[in-house]
């Protein structure tokens, strides 16, 4: 039987929860204060004790809740980080909740992080992508750690490549021009955007595994923000990933393969 410590290292998830934390505690280091402390503890236990609480509710035997690590650290690093600490419920209980709850035999439909995040922001708690977004360290850290885990280890290349190349055909079309190098850096050198398309994107419960309908589902999220862009409230990228989580889920009507 593997070590635990050996797996924690090994599995892509494990890898996605070390890169989150380290960002998290870069944020933390960066911004520090007692309170933003105090924030990031609280999000992690309220995260892993309400998944608890609704596992023993389900009856599902307990497990190393590395997913709900990686859902907390998320809302962590975005949720609006200026409201008091304990506002972080209202995304984490809707996140939590949806996750177990909202769901097709062991199949949960939606990014659970992203549908904290937008449901929050849909009444008034909005997403500021504030830890992921604060300079070139965690840019860096993003697209290293991403490449590694979501190109090298989970094989979403289908997905990533076909994001960014329409993510940059639609910035040149916008822009009426072929874009220069300074204009590509000023519109691509966000932690914001490679941290959307490393991370929750590509996320591998809630994309899908066919490679046809991996190009279907990036060039949808790509595309959306187009028809959605100032006709919807909240955060039009957190929304454009939701549809595509749905899209992707009726493409292939399938069952869990990584759980949860």
């Amino acid at each position: 039987m593997p070590i635990w410590p050996v797996n924690i290292v090994k599995t892509p998830k494990a890898r996605m929860a070390w890169l989150l934390l380290l960002l998290s505690f870069l944020a933390v280091y960066n911004f520090f204060s007692t309170e933003l402390v105090i924030r990031f503890v609280f999000i992690i236990s309220f995260t892993l004790g309400l998944e608890y609480l609704l596992w023993k509710i389900r009856g599902t035997t307990p497990f190393v809740p590395l997913a709900g690590v990686i859902t907390a650290l998320i809302i962590f690093l975005l949720f609006d980080n200026i409201s008091p600490f304990y506002y972080a419920i209202i995304p984490v209980t809707l996140a939590v909740v949806q996750k177990q709850f909202l769901r097709l035999g062991k199949q949960h439909i939606f990014n659970p992080a992203v549908f904290g995040l937008y449901a929050a922001s849909l009444v008034g708690y909005p997403t500021f992508w504030w830890g992921v977004s604060w300079g070139w360290l965690p840019l860096v850290l993003i697209i290293i750690g991403g490449v590694w885990i979501t190109l090298f280890t989970l094989k979403q290349h289908y997905i990533v490549v076909t994001y960014l190349f329409s993510s940059l055909v639609i910035y040149a079309y916008l822009l009426g021009e072929v874009p220069t190098l300074s204009s590509l850096a000023g519109a691509f050198l966000a932690g914001s955007f490679w941290f959307f398309t490393f991370v929750m994107l590509p996320e591998p419960i809630t994309s899908p595994h066919k490679n046809k309908n991996r190009l279907t589902y990036a060039l949808f999220v790509a595309l959306l923000p187009l028809v959605l862009l100032n006709r919807i409230p909240g955060d039009t990228m957190l929304l454009t990933l939701l549809l595509g989580n749905l899209l992707g889920f009726l493409l292939e009507q399938r069952k869990e393969v990584f759980p949860s």
